[in-house]
């Protein structure tokens, strides 16, 4: 380290020390951060499921199993784990998003075009499903509209190892802190920079606080140093004041249903917490069935006499020492040197134990009895099998849907908050400062394909009879039909009624059935 930056960082230091700056240890060491430590370990704990890592051997690294061999020595092996965590993650993922899903704002085309292209610009559709499949295994996500330093509005992903919140004894979180790390070498010593990110009211006033902190300890936060140093997070204010703001400028998911882990925490439980012993379950027999395969070749016991080392001029037999097909005995008939003690693989028991903790984990998931266990003709049923058979999964979906409806209308709404604050913008024009939204009244539709669950055909036949009996009104039909958004759907309704009395092609069916409202 040079000689200047070794008397800035001791300054800095020594600041901290007399209470200048922050020295924490965790984040939650923030006396504004409700979050619990525990809270914090749990939604560690997803992340490391969700990425396959499991701890078993103590003192050992991830995904370790202690066994004996044949001299009685103590050996170490991979603990081979089946990723249940993800495949639940993506199937859950998969059935409730794809990228075919519709958003439409009622009533303002202007604001629905500026809305649709940020949002296309983002990748929104395909990036929510893969930031929605890792939220589930830990209990949600977070998203953050910003302006770039090119005056574009773009959003930011924030995970839940990021994500804390500043409220407790709530349902939502209104104030949160947002936390992300920078590594960089600084003449010859690692350092590890933290930048905490407040988002606070003050009053009817929005106030978000930027703090920097720098650790040479991965495991620490460090000491708080101004914003900028040795380069990083430059340009950055330290203090942001935004007035008469209606809601806070990012959005929380949280996964349905309560926080039965921490109830005074606005957080939510991931998939993970509430099934970790059918997953630890499923994961131990898995590891057997793969060890009893790999134990199951030939298998011999042999004469201790065997096993003895030679002298010098007599060299003993050698045996690889992680070999465990030859074990040595003590026997008593000394002329008995080798017996097949093979061992016969349980495989039906082993199915059959599987099986049963897939159709717990089914349970407790919320999915229907067939998404990972087999149906009668031993084969894994399809997603339209599974929900034809049974609701379950149907209504699990249905609970995320409701939390991601919410979830886009309050990215939405922050959107146009962010586009309407002109401080936020170098040249001070916001995009939608002269639209005069009120936010509290727009009106977000959102469409998700049920291609899945719901057969398109019979659903577009039930619904033309509907229309026919009158019970279903025509614009109705086609918002559903279509994916339109009301608006879009009476232009077209507009347009099948100016065309059909007068086209040259004649009347299509579907134009003669919504025509004849009524006559079924």
């Amino acid at each position: 380290m040079g000689l200047i930056s070794r008397i800035k960082h001791f300054f800095q230091k020594g600041g901290a020390k007399l209470g200048m700056g922050k020295d924490l240890n965790s984040i939650t060491d923030d006396p504004r951060i409700q979050t619990t430590s525990s809270e914090v370990e749990r939604i560690q704990r997803g992340m490391n499921y969700y990425a396959g890592n499991y701890i078993y051997s103590t003192g050992m690294k991830a995904n370790t199993i202690d066994y004996k061999n044949h001299d009685g020595e103590t050996r170490h092996r991979q603990f081979n784990t089946i990723n249940m965590t993800k495949m639940c993650a993506s199937r859950l993922a998969s059935i409730c998003l794809n990228e075919q899903f519709e958003i439409s704002l009622q009533g303002n085309d202007d604001l629905q075009a500026k809305i649709n292209a940020i949002l296309d610009d983002s990748d929104f559709k395909n990036v929510l499903e893969e930031k929605f499949e890792q939220g589930l295994p830990t209990g949600g996500f977070a998203a953050r509209p910003y302006v770039d330093d090119s005056d574009q509005i773009r959003i930011a992903w924030v995970r839940s190892d990021q994500f804390y919140s500043l409220d407790a004894n709530t349902q939502e979180v209104s104030q949160a802190a947002i936390a992300s790390r920078t590594i960089k070498v600084v003449d010859g010593t690692r350092y590890y920079y933290t930048l905490l990110e407040f988002h606070q009211w003050d009053g009817d006033d929005y106030v978000i606080t930027n703090e920097l902190y720098r650790s040479e300890n991965a495991t620490r936060i460090g000491v708080q140093v101004p914003l900028g140093s040795d380069d990083v997070d430059t340009g950055i204010e330290a203090n942001v004041r935004i007035p008469q703001l209606s809601r806070p400028l990012f959005v929380y998911f949280k996964n349905p249903g309560p926080n039965n882990k921490e109830p005074e925490s606005p957080l939510g439980v991931g998939i993970v917490e509430n099934n970790r012993s059918i997953l630890d379950a499923i994961n131990y027999i898995h590891d057997a069935r793969f060890w009893e395969v790999r134990m199951g070749k030939k298998k011999v016991a042999v004469n201790g006499s065997l096993v003895k080392p030679g002298d010098e001029l007599h060299a003993g037999p050698y045996f690889d020492p992680d070999d465990d097909t030859i074990m040595s005995v003590n026997a008593r008939d000394a002329g008995t040197l080798l017996q097949d003690i093979t061992p016969e693989i349980r495989a039906d028991a082993f199915d059959s134990m599987m099986q049963q903790h897939l159709k717990e984990l089914e349970n407790g998931m919320g999915l229907s009895t067939g998404t990972f266990t087999k149906d009668a003709d031993g084969g894994v049923q399809t997603a339209t099998q599974v929900v034809s058979e049974n609701s379950m999964t149907y209504q699990t979906r249905s609970s995320y849907l409701t939390k991601l409806t919410k979830f886009i209308t309050e990215l939405i709404e922050s959107i146009v908050e962010v586009g309407s604050a002109e401080q936020l913008f170098t040249d001070g024009k916001a995009p939608f400062a002269g639209m005069n939204v009120d936010v509290d009244k727009l009106q977000v539709d959102v469409h998700y394909d049920d291609g899945v669950f719901v057969d398109k055909d019979s659903q577009q036949k039930n619904d033309m009879l509907a229309v026919q009996a009158g019970v279903l009104p025509k614009l109705q039909f086609i918002m559903r039909t279509y994916g339109l958004s009301m608006d879009d759907a009476q232009t077209w309704l507009d347009q099948i009624q100016s065309e059909a009395p007068s086209s040259p092609f004649g009347e299509s069916k579907i134009e003669s059935d919504l025509n004849n409202e009524g006559d079924g």
